[in-house]
């Protein structure tokens, strides 16, 4: 059940200068989300958002700002919220953002400068009205502020060198330095090269940088060992330890760095006979330092569990062999918590992943109102570094293609497109598996009734060819959108 309102005023000065006040708010309920700690369903939770602009010739001026108020959302893996008794999950976040940019012309406008800097405020907070702290252990808030520029140098009308940089510290990572490079050469009128460098990074989130909720349902290993002959003589042993509700914890891990990629690429475009627009793209990318899915063990903040020295000597093996086969490849997250056994899954930082890829598109205008349009992309990895236990997998396909026809007239407007994918393998948490290849036809269009009202429809999977996107998610039918809009 999804509302949503807003408005929007631009007030356009004689000096060019512009401004923009919008805002809105938006109620969201019953759909379920995939999580690394399994799915969780929204039952209640508002998006209140606004916007400020002043845009001048050479300046631009922004700030806005946005919440996130959720209300008792169901963990559905273990529960929580749904059974009497348990918390769910609450937050309540917000962004504060503002930013300033100014663009200048030099030396008969060759040479191009953009300068800018920006701040950001974060402030998260899980507690429910009790004061119970449901997914973060306390609240969090964070500030990050950057600053960036680019210059771009025409020399002659044949080739353009750009440089450019960004600088960006915040309370959630050490200062990072992005630079960028790229240079375009024009081989000929309305064909043109280029060849770029850059380098960016990606901060872990909050989840992954302070999680704190169930993992799962507790384990009852002392009924397991009641269940076995081999390992009955364990079980009130077992009860006396804590075993008997074994709490299944994901912790989040605030020493976390920076996921970080290198990437190479190159371009052509190039006009064919007025009528034909083609372009190549290709690129080479190294990404490293990943954070991993929730892991056993993974974070060395939580020590491995130590059987008390209470324990009779002759139940020491014993007790040790049987959690070890027990648990299995979890038995590196079992830990202490609270002065009780917890099985433990966090994140850390690991692998090297080299990709490299490849896109052809097309527009070939017809006439003045028939387009056909298609495109054809390629995609391959190769994972040099993980960490054990953890899946590096892009979650994209190898290949695929689009192709369209649209036609564009006085009055109506309107476009067919078909869209393939190759199936693919997928692994985000606790989704692993196989999205099988897929393809649908989108249809859109709309018809200008008068210069104040206009009709139309969006809509998507028109064939009604039910497929899945990502392992975990929905099944996608057939899914229509129509709407009137009014002008004057």
């Amino acid at each position: 059940d999804i509302k949503f309102g807003g408005v929007r005023l631009d007030k356009n000065f004689a000096s060019s200068n512009v401004l923009t006040l919008e805002g809105g708010y938006a109620t969201l309920e019953g759909p379920t989300f995939q999580t690394g700690i399994g799915r969780v369903q929204v039952t209640d939770v508002a998006h209140p958002w606004g916007r400020a602009n002043y845009n001048m010739p050479h300046w631009n001026f922004g700030v806005y700002y946005d919440g996130r108020i959720a209300k008792r959302q169901v963990a559905l893996a273990s529960g929580s919220g749904a059974i009497p008794g348990t918390p769910g999950l609450w937050e309540d976040s917000n962004n504060i953002n503002a930013e300033v940019q100014t663009n200048w012309g030099f030396l008969q406008d060759k040479t191009r400068v953009n300068l800018g800097a920006a701040y950001n405020r974060q402030k998260v907070d899980t507690s429910d009205p009790n004061g119970f702290h449901t997914l973060m252990p306390e609240e969090k808030s964070a500030h990050q502020q950057s600053v960036f520029g680019q210059v771009e140098q025409d020399f002659g009308t044949r080739l353009k060198l750009v440089g450019a940089m960004r600088w960006d510290d915040s309370t959630l990572h050490e200062a990072q330095f992005s630079p960028k490079a790229a240079i375009v050469v024009s081989a000929a009128e309305n064909h043109t090269f280029r060849l770029g460098y850059n380098e960016a990074f990606q901060r872990p989130n909050y989840s992954e940088l302070f999680l704190r909720a169930p993992a799962g349902a507790p384990v009852n290993l002392a009924a397991a060992a009641a269940a076995n002959p081999a390992a009955a003589a364990l079980a009130p042993l077992l009860t006396q330890l804590g075993f008997n509700n074994l709490v299944l914890l994901a912790r989040g891990n605030d020493a976390l760095d920076v996921e970080k990629i290198r990437s190479y690429e190159g371009g052509y475009a190039g006009i064919f006979g007025g009528k034909t627009y083609l372009t190549i793209d290709v690129y080479s990318s190294t990404l490293t330092n990943f954070v991993t899915d929730l892991l056993p063990g993974a974070n060395p903040a939580y020590a491995a569990y130590q059987i008390p020295s209470t324990v009779p000597a002759p139940f020491v093996a014993p007790l040790g062999g049987f959690l070890k086969a027990a648990l299995g490849q979890n038995f590196a997250g079992l830990t202490t918590e609270n002065g009780a056994p917890a099985l433990v899954f966090s994140y850390a930082n690991a692998g090297r992943v080299e990709t490299q890829g490849g896109e052809i598109a097309v527009n070939y205008y017809v006439t003045n109102n028939w387009v056909v349009d298609a495109n054809y992309s390629i995609f391959d990895f190769d994972v040099k570094e993980s960490r054990q236990g953890d899946q590096l997998l892009p979650n994209a396909p190898k290949r695929k293609y689009n192709l369209g026809l649209a036609y564009r007239g006085a009055k109506l407007d309107a476009k067919v497109a078909y869209r393939w994918t190759e199936a693919f393998r997928w692994a985000a948490g606790v989704f692993v598996g196989d999205i099988p290849e897929y393809s649908v036809v989108n249809l859109s269009g709309s018809y200008r009734i008068s210069n104040m009202i206009s009709v139309g429809a969006d809509i998507s999977n028109a064939l009604n060819n039910e497929h899945y996107e990502a392992f975990g998610g929905d099944l996608l039918r057939r899914r229509a959108l129509g709407f009137v809009s009014f002008n004057w």
